[in-house]
């Protein structure tokens, strides 16, 4: 088996299972409720109506021709970040939080202006990822980046924020005046390396270390959060969603941990927040030609035996799309069977080979969290 090594984009579809994949990255992974409802008409009219929300905070659509994608990239090519250039992801309740960095909003134009001047490189941008993380209820994270920026703890607010590349050991604490400049300064040395990730030329020898986001299950005020389960929905859910969103500020903010923030709007009114358990899961062999397991349909079964407390990812090869960083379960279709790795990516190295899913819940326990 031979994995891919670029991302799909709505320039440049993958080849899938039941179609060409498109990506839709969404500027700051926000979209309009107007926005939103023409992504559903797209992957409705054009595509099998398949939608995605990925562990990065975009949108995968599927089902598509070479002609289709092309209709559909005329159609939503508006709402996607510059093609070809790294891509930029914000905390979802940026500029809304009163405990969040109040310069956050400013930052994130300032270095979404640095990006889009950036030249395009193909193959390589669409793997680069910076997050901006201005604190506040529903901060990212540990979400894994080339560049990480996040607020300073209250105590050196003064400071501003903190800086850190990949691979590198050593952060730097800058103003808010000073983070665009030295991020640029960042980016222009990734380019000139000619190498894709950031850690390839940290002076770190080995990347930093990452550790899974976990999904924001608190209630926030004022917020309602949606969940979609395994990030699969389809055109009618997303429409919903966007229908949902119109009673509060109208925006959809998409993040990382396949729920969908909708600000201003009364969260009680609504039964399907996220429940806690934590079971990701790509689509598997019902539309990926690298995978042999169906994978969602394991990844329920072990949601009901790991319940709230499961860390789990579900990956229907080493690649590990819909995760890409370790879990404290990970298991690896191969073959139509599993790979087992404990507390790491999918790529690892495995503890046990070749189990069935009944042999994995057997050998594993019933909670995830009690792995050694």
């Amino acid at each position: 088996m031979s994995l891919r090594g670029w991302c799909p984009s709505l320039a440049e579809p993958m080849p899938a299972a039941d179609g060409l994949l498109v990506r839709l990255r969404p500027r700051l992974a926000r979209l309009r409720a107007a926005e939103a409802r023409l992504v559903a008409d797209a992957a409705a009219r054009h595509g099998n109506g398949a939608i995605e929300l990925t562990s990065r905070g975009n949108l995968q659509l599927r089902g598509f021709s070479a002609a289709s994608a092309v209709a559909a990239a005329a159609m939503i090519g508006h709402l996607d970040q510059p093609a070809r250039r790294p891509q930029l992801l914000t905390a979802p309740l940026l500029g809304v939080d009163p405990a969040a960095h109040p310069a956050g909003e400013v930052l994130a134009a300032g270095l979404g202006a640095v990006i889009a001047a950036l030249p395009a490189v193909s193959g390589r941008a669409e793997k680069f990822f910076i997050t901006l993380d201005a604190g506040g209820a529903a901060g990212l994270g540990a979400t894994g980046a080339d560049i990480a920026i996040t607020a300073a703890v209250p105590a050196m607010r003064d400071a501003g924020w903190v800086l850190r590349r990949d691979g590198d050991p050593h952060a730097v604490v800058c103003a808010t005046d000073a983070v665009v400049g030295v991020v640029e300064g960042w980016l222009r040395d990734w380019l000139r390396a000619g190498v894709a990730r950031m850690r390839a030329i940290g002076p770190g020898a080995a990347a930093a270390v990452r550790v899974g986001a976990a999904v924001p299950v608190h209630r926030i005020p004022g917020v309602a959060m949606v969940s979609v389960p395994f990030g699969a929905m389809d055109a009618a859910r997303l429409r919903a969603i966007a229908d949902r969103a119109d009673p509060g500020d109208g925006v959809l903010r998409l993040t990382p941990w396949r729920v969908i923030m909708l600000a201003g709007v009364h969260a009680d009114a609504y039964a399907d927040a996220p429940a806690g358990a934590a079971v990701r899961a790509c689509i598997g062999r019902r539309g990926c030609a690298a995978a042999s397991t169906d994978t969602r349909a394991d990844a329920a079964v072990l949601a009901a035996h790991f319940g709230a407390d499961g860390d789990v990812h579900v990956s229907g090869c080493a690649k590990g799309c819909a995760h890409p960083m370790a879990a404290a379960l990970t298991l690896v279709g191969r073959d139509g069977r599993y790979d087992v790795v404990v507390d790491g990516r999918a790529g690892d190295a495995p503890v046990r080979e070749g189990l069935a899913l009944a042999d994995v819940v057997a050998q594993f326990g019933l909670h995830a969290g009690a792995l050694a």
